[in-house]
């Protein structure tokens, strides 16, 4: 429930979508938002900004510098697309950051299959998977400026023969 309704409040869902989709009456959706709210105050205000910037120049840019101009029409749909710009899109841009400076570093040694979404695909003999997993969260976790704070968005591994047929690996990093 939490997470379903984390990503709804973030993307301004109202209450007929999380009822729908957290299968609960529309007035149990309404409370559950307003407390959401309550807990996350900045959210809305956010969501404002948001829009402010959308009302200058339609443009926003994310949090590596990348503009993006919104040209769709004026309205809910538009906004919820630009709320998700700049999270989405910065999250991209440091998986191929990451991506790209593994390859550069360790190209030769392990095979960079591909990335999809919010994951890179490498390939490594079993012998050398903890080696990879090391160095690949050498290059990837990362301080990103965010305002006049920073901020870094850790990372997980997933292991196996078969990319669908993976599990995630419980790693104590402070080891």
């Amino acid at each position: 429930v939490g997470k379903t309704l984390r990503h709804a409040c973030n993307y301004a869902a109202g209450p007929a979508t999380v009822a729908e989709r957290l299968g609960v009456t529309l007035s149990q959706a309404r409370a559950l938002l307003d407390r959401y709210y309550e807990k996350n105050h900045l959210l809305k205000s956010w969501h404002m900004r948001i829009q402010q910037q959308l009302r200058q120049n339609r443009t926003l840019i994310n949090l590596f510098g990348r503009r993006h101009r919104f040209l769709g029409r004026w309205g809910d749909a538009l906004f919820r697309e630009a709320y998700a710009y700049i999270p989405q899109s910065s999250v991209g841009d440091l998986l191929n950051i990451s991506a790209e400076s593994f390859y550069r570093a360790h190209g030769n040694e392990f095979d960079v299959c591909i990335q999809l979404h919010d994951a890179i695909y490498v390939a490594a003999e079993p012998e050398r998977v903890d080696r990879c997993i090391r160095l690949m969260r050498e290059h990837m976790i990362r301080e990103i400026p965010v305002n006049n704070e920073t901020m870094i968005i850790d990372v997980d591994f997933k292991v196996g023969e078969y990319w669908g047929d993976m599990e995630e690996l419980d790693i104590d990093w402070r080891q």
